[in-house]
């Protein structure tokens, strides 16, 4: 499989990869939205990603973790990362939902092992 910007929301392959790698390390996840710009192809060259964790099972803690791994990441751009299952505003929730396109699930294939 050939990688494109399309299929990145706009990243690079390397930071795609670099990013689905910490999130392929908590087992908890179930899959993860990318909405907003980004989601839209409406994103501008600086617009910050938006993504919406889905996992029922993730602690606090886990969570808080994974907030400061994928920040810890060596970019740019401002990633903004919600907890689905924590969210309360049902306005944002369908909004997500309406305009969410899948960025990360755990069965997606790890395209970035593969020899291209």
């Amino acid at each position: 499989m050939v990688i494109t910007a399309a299929s990145t929301f706009g990243l690079s392959a390397a930071l795609y990869a670099d990013i689905c790698q910490v999130l392929r390390g908590y087992p908890s996840l179930e899959q993860v939205l990318i909405f907003g710009s980004r989601a839209k192809d409406t994103a501008k060259t600086y617009s910050d990603y938006d993504f919406a964790i889905f996992a029922l099972a993730m602690s606090d803690a886990e969570f808080t973790a994974l907030w400061h791994e994928l920040n810890d990441l060596p970019m740019i751009f401002k990633l903004d990362v919600l907890h689905w299952n924590r969210l309360r505003e049902e306005s944002l929730k369908n909004k997500i939902l309406t305009e969410g396109r899948l960025f990360y699930s755990p069965t997606m294939p790890n395209v970035f092992s593969q020899t291209q």
